[in-house]
């Protein structure tokens, strides 16, 4: 439903809580009561659920393959686990996850120094599909 609250009570307080006092006519000889936390969480927009790889509009290419890769993910997924051999492609279809990894040299002049690496792979551009459709669709790109 999108939210969440509840109490939790604290076991162990601070003996002194700085910006705070007690209230003058309270009768209570100790410090702090009962003390919790209270908490109220809301989501909204509430996420959507995850898409079913069966929505996903199927593709002619590969047909064989797709067919023995839908078993083998039926055959591995157990349980909580949750096994992708798919995504949506920019075409809307579906395309083999395999595709979308390529390895990639970094340049030669950075070979031999690590965090020239990280700093040469934090600099490739990104943009996330809510910002290519407004968020209406989980699109896979190359």
């Amino acid at each position: 439903n999108g939210k969440l609250e509840g109490s939790f009570p604290l076991s162990r307080m601070p003996p002194v809580l700085l910006g705070y006092g007690k209230d003058r006519e309270s009768s209570s000889r100790v410090l702090v009561p009962a003390s919790a936390l209270k908490l109220f969480v809301t989501i909204n927009p509430l996420l959507p659920p995850p898409k079913d790889e069966e929505r996903e509009r199927l593709t002619t290419r590969d047909a064989k393959m797709q067919e023995f890769a839908k078993g083998w993910v039926k055959a591995t997924a157990k349980g909580d686990r949750h096994v992708r051999a798919f995504a949506p492609g920019s075409d809307g279809e579906r395309t083999f996850l395999c595709r979308f990894v390529r390895p990639q040299n970094p340049p030669d002049e950075m070979r031999g120094s690590v965090s020239q690496v990280l700093r040469f792979v934090s600099q490739v551009p990104f943009l996330d599909d809510a910002a290519l459709d407004g968020g209406s669709l989980d699109v896979w790109n190359t």
